[in-house]
């Protein structure tokens, strides 16, 4: 895709990608191997 539109080395590889000033990162979840573990184990089997 990067060939079709000759899209610059800099977009390739996002180099020019920064945080937008005013924006706060989520919160980080104290141990969110813990929610996946749940969330795997109560999905509903298929079959």
């Amino acid at each position: 895709m990067a060939d079709e539109i000759y899209a610059r080395t800099a977009t390739r590889g996002l180099g020019g990608v920064r945080q937008r000033p005013a924006e706060q990162l989520p919160p980080l979840v104290p141990d969110g191997w813990v929610d996946f573990d749940d969330e795997v184990t109560t999905y509903p089997a298929a079959g």
